[in-house]
């Protein structure tokens, strides 16, 4: 966590001067403040290094995420079954997908016979 000042602002987030002259990028997605507003130019806030390369000099940061647990609402238990029951048909219809038999083109009786025509055919048509 680093003291930062937000010295420039555009749509897909804002450069923010750290400390010791270091300026880092904090993506929109990462801008929202714990009241929910987004940081606008010269708030000074803590932020939180994501990332850091030194060779390419760059640091991408973001604000600290606010418990979302707290602020979404328990789930209801006729939704928790819906869940599970989703879950549970889903895996059904993996193992029945990998339970059936794939025919490829040779495993035909119809397509081998033809097969086995043509190369009667192409035989006949070398030997003349």
């Amino acid at each position: 966590m680093h003291q930062g000042t937000v010295i420039s602002a555009t749509d897909k987030g804002a450069v923010v001067s750290l400390p010791y002259g270091v300026e880092g990028f904090c993506p929109s997605r990462y801008m929202k403040k714990e009241d929910g507003t987004p940081a606008k130019v010269d708030d000074s806030l803590e932020f939180k290094v994501l990332e850091f390369n030194k060779e390419s000099k760059k640091i991408i940061l973001a604000l600290p995420k606010v418990e979302e647990e707290k602020e979404a609402p328990a789930k209801s238990a006729e939704e928790k079954a819906a869940e599970k029951a989703a879950k549970q048909a889903k895996r059904t219809v993996k193992e029945i997908n990998d339970n059936i038999e794939h025919s490829t083109l040779g495993d035909l009786e119809v397509l081998a016979g033809l097969k086995e025509n043509l190369e009667k055919q192409e035989k006949a048509q070398k030997g003349e």
